[in-house]
Parts: C-alpha cells; sequence; structure tokens
C-alpha cells in the first residue's frame, strides 16, 4: 500500500508560537496542522492516517496537559512518536516525558534548523514503523494458508531441521515431511528455506520499539538551550 503524505501535527496554547511553527513547516514544505489544545487534536485526528506523522506537543498546556495527552493516546494503542517541548525544562521533566513514550525534548524557543531535523527524524520512525507493520500483516497472511501440519513443519524449518528431523519429530515418514516442506515454501512464495527465514526474521514491527528505532537515527534526547533560537 502507497503511504500517504508526511504530516506533523503540532499543539501549542500560544497561538504566536504557533504561528511561527507553522510557518518554519511550511518554508520547508512539510504539511503541518496546528492546535491549541489536546483535546482539539484527539477531536480531530483520523482514526486511521494514510502516511508518516509525529507529535510536536507542547508540555504545559492549558487543560490537558502535555503527559496526559500522550498517556491517553497509548492506552488508545496510537503509537505516533511524540516529541515534547518547553520553555521550563528540567530534567525530571524530561526523563518523565521520555518514560511515557516521548522520542524527543526540545526546549523552547527551539531552533529552527534542529526542530526540522529532529521532525524529519521522528518521520521516517513512523515511516519505518508503518512498514513493518504492513510487512507484518502480509506475512500473516501467508501463514493463514497453512495448515496446522504445515506450520508445525514450517516451524521445525525455521529451526534448521532436515526433512528426516521433521519426521522423526512428528511422527511422520521422511517423504511425507519432503511434500509438506514443498508444501510450506509454495504456499508462501519461497523458493529455499533461507528465504523463509528472512521472511519471518524479527524486525521493528512492535511500536513499543520506536524510540530504540528513533534513538538509532539520533540522539534521543536534545535541548537547544544553548544555540541559536527561532521558535
Amino acid at each position: 500500500m502507497k503511504q500517504g503524505e508526511p504530516i506533523v501535527y503540532v499543539i501549542d496554547d500560544d497561538v504566536v508560537v504557533g504561528g511561527i511553527i507553522q510557518r518554519i513547516f511550511d518554508s520547508a514544505e512539510i504539511r503541518a496542522q496546528v492546535f491549541i489544545s489536546g483535546e482539539a487534536f484527539v477531536d480531530a485526528y483520523p482514526a486511521s492516517p494514510s502516511g508518516p506523522s509525529c507529535l510536536l506537543l507542547d508540555m504545559r498546556l492549558q487543560g490537558m496537559s502535555g503527559l496526559s495527552l500522550l498517556a491517553q493516546l497509548r492506552s488508545n494503542e496510537i503509537r505516533i512518536p511524540v516529541i515534547f517541548m518547553s520553555g521550563y525544562v528540567d530534567v525530571g521533566s524530561a526523563v518523565a516525558a521520555m518514560k511515557a513514550g516521548a522520542v524527543d525534548f526540545l526546549e523552547k524557543p527551539v531552533h529552527k534548523q534542529l526542530l526540522l531535523e529532529r521532525v524529519q527524524q521522528a518521520l521516517d520512525c513512523d515511516m519505518h514503523r508503518r512498514q513493518s507493520i504492513e510487512r507484518r500483516d502480509r506475512v500473516d497472511k501467508r501463514l493463514s494458508a497453512l495448515s496446522e501440519r504445515e506450520r508445525e513443519v514450517m516451524d521445525l524449518l525455521v529451526l534448521g531441521d532436515s526433512s528426516k528431523q521433521i519426521a522423526g519429530k512428528l511422527g511422520i515418514c521422511p517423504k511425507t515431511a519432503m511434500r509438506h516442506r514443498s508444501q510450506v515454501l509454495n504456499k508462501l512464495g519461497m523458493d529455499s528455506v533461507v528465504q523463509l527465514v528472512r521472511m519471518l526474521s524479527p524486525s521493528i514491527e512492535d511500536p513499543l520499539l520506536e524510540r530504540e528505532a528513533f534513538a538509532a537515527l539520533g540522539s534521543p534526547i536534545a535541548f537547544s538551550g544553548h544555540q541559536e533560537r527561532s521558535a
């Protein structure tokens, strides 16, 4: 499935700051949508986003706080990458944000280039996560075509067992094990056991691993307090 255009959601109850951030993304040709409250974002957020996205979230908001919103998103299994920003930064706040599942924490005002870099990393993270989920769904669909016996044979093939060893473990003759092996590969569209193992190999498909994926792309916490500031 072709993914839709990336989008950055911004929540800041300061309309001036929200406008500045909107113009920064406009200048970089990054689609963005600004909200003045967590409640407004929740009401507008699509049930099934068509493309990669991330949330740039002010820590201190009127009404629902940033941390409360993140907790609500996670409880609803919404795994959008969240970047917190705040003009009142302390280590405790940063740690609380990261423990809650944020992928980054920026001090306001944020330097334009730093903001764009971190947001792009978050969008890349979400794109890879979505691709992994789509890949997992395709694999699950293929696996559903296997019979119970074929699943047993497949599990042993992945462990490296030969047809003879599979036959012994399942109490069937080697010829039958070889036939099941052939059926497994044919149904899954694989030419070899090596391809089968690659198809079933773990990848970043669990949304809970998004922070590790993001960390691989860049530092998980960045304070911009000692750099030129723009927003």
